[in-house]
């Protein structure tokens, strides 16, 4: 008997499947019943990678309002519990790298006043260029510094 055919994997499965719809979106993770069957769910997630040029002298000002934004999205239930990843390019820009629930999360971020107040900070502390721009994004293996906490 594997796990598919135990009156336990049945209603597991099921409050797994009932979470995806509530939440929109769950940690990837694979359940292996049997070294023959491996069912994996994926999360739903958008993943957001946004460069931020900072406008002169706004730098630590940009770097405390990157670190905000995933925290306030949260708040408004747009995005994912995933933790943001940020770095630096060479010439200062930060990359942040982060996740959305959904298309729909997104959509929703264009119409939510929080998130609007938001982008109107950013707005005036630097400007959102194409990772092509980035001297880094021409390497094979595009390397970036870190920022940490």
């Amino acid at each position: 008997m594997n796990c598919w055919d135990s009156p336990v994997c049945d209603p597991l499965l099921n409050h797994l499947v009932d979470l995806t719809r509530q939440v929109g979106a769950l940690p990837s993770f694979v359940v292996t019943a049997s070294p023959s069957l491996c069912m994996t769910f994926y999360m739903s997630g958008i993943i957001a990678v946004v460069a931020y040029r900072p406008k002169p002298g706004r730098e630590h000002e940009l770097l405390q309002l990157v670190r905000s934004r995933v925290p306030t999205l949260r708040k408004e239930g747009l995005v994912t519990d995933r933790v943001p990843t940020v770095m630096r390019s060479r010439d200062g820009t930060l990359i942040e790298v982060s996740e959305w629930k959904s298309h729909a999360a997104i959509d929703a971020a264009h119409r939510n006043p929080n998130v609007l107040a938001m982008w109107d900070k950013f707005f005036a502390l630097c400007d959102c260029v194409p990772l092509k721009t980035l001297a880094e994004a021409e390497e094979m293996f595009a390397g970036f510094e870190p920022v940490v906490d």
